[in-house]
């Protein structure tokens, strides 16, 4: 039984040259009398492989250094485990670990997992599949599937990821789609449809300024479809967390919701790409469902801080 159970994607960010962080764990670790193992992932699926293992091999914490895809692989395996999560953000977004208050740098990041405190937050469920942050139907599913192809041929990182963002959107054509919400239906043709845990996508990117990480609630906005000139114009308010403000943006709070469609939907789970799905399907939260560290001095998308 470990201390701690380190998963290491070489393939995202900054982690290419891991060497030097693996040497820091194994480092700081020592200092602190705690036993560590150090796994480098080494294809798509393996971060959840070895955080089951891990599970069931009774190590108190898994602590995956990788964007949000590595880390919704791993943390799948460990929700209503009782295992804790801590997160190294190295992705381009990093959308989970802003929220939970992490360092963007990897060093620092680590001595905050080792020094920060255990909280219980919420996940959610879009048919049947986890996320621990965001999912969502529409441009956003579009920009991600995209860009996940991209970064494996070229710089990663936001500029590239709002010029992939300003094309697919003159490209994209939105299905009607019906969303359920305590017994009400709402028809849309939606840019996006964000199911949120936290409260951005990445990057600063505010989509649910409202969410909180343990609320038990669903936070969902609707993005409606417009030009692009239109939307530019508006851009500025989803980085100053005014988003709610723009005249064709719906915002709902649940527990849960349907969608339905008369044709399969894609939607991503914190940035990976799913489907098509036959609709109609469900999201839902889970209420205080994960374990995860948090930086002793709190987060900002906790209800308590």
């Amino acid at each position: 039984m470990n201390d701690f159970e380190f998963i290491i994607n070489p393939r995202s960010g900054v982690l290419r040259n891991y060497g030097p962080l693996s040497e820091q764990m194994k480092t700081l670790c020592g200092k602190a009398g705690r036993s560590c193992v150090i796994h480098v992932t080494e294809r798509a699926g393996h971060a959840g492989e070895i955080a089951a293992r891990a599970r069931q091999a009774g190590s108190k914490c898994v602590v995956v250094a990788g964007g949000d895809g590595t880390i919704n692989d791993a943390a799948r395996s460990l929700a209503n485990s009782g295992v804790t999560l801590g997160v190294i953000p190295s992705g381009s977004g990093n959308g989970f670990a802003r929220e939970l208050g992490m360092a963007l740098d990897p060093s620092k990041a680590l001595e905050q997992v080792l020094s920060g405190r255990t909280v219980n937050i919420d996940t959610g469920s879009i048919n049947g599949e986890l996320f621990f942050n965001m999912a969502g139907i529409g441009l956003d599913e579009r920009i991600g599937r995209a860009f996940n192809h991209f970064g494996k041929h070229a710089v990663r990182g936001q500029w590239p990821y709002f010029l992939l963002g300003i094309k697919e959107l003159l490209l994209y054509s939105p299905p009607e789609i019906e969303l359920c919400v305590a017994g009400q239906r709402h028809k849309f043709r939606p840019l996006v449809i964000a199911f949120a845990n936290g409260r951005q996508h990445g990057g600063g990117a505010l989509i649910s300024p409202g969410a909180k990480l343990d609320d038990g609630l669903l936070h969902i906005t609707v993005v409606e479809y417009q030009s692009l000139p239109y939307i530019l114009t508006y851009l500025p308010k989803l980085f100053s967390g005014q988003i709610e403000s723009v005249p064709f943006v719906k915002t709902f709070t649940a527990a849960e919701a349907e969608i339905f469609s008369p044709a399969p939907l894609t939607y991503h789970v914190d940035g990976e790409e799913r489907g098509p799905a036959k609709a109609p399907f469900s999201v839902k939260i889970l209420p205080n469902s994960l374990r995860v560290i948090v930086p002793a001095g709190g987060s900002p998308s906790l209800s308590a801080g």
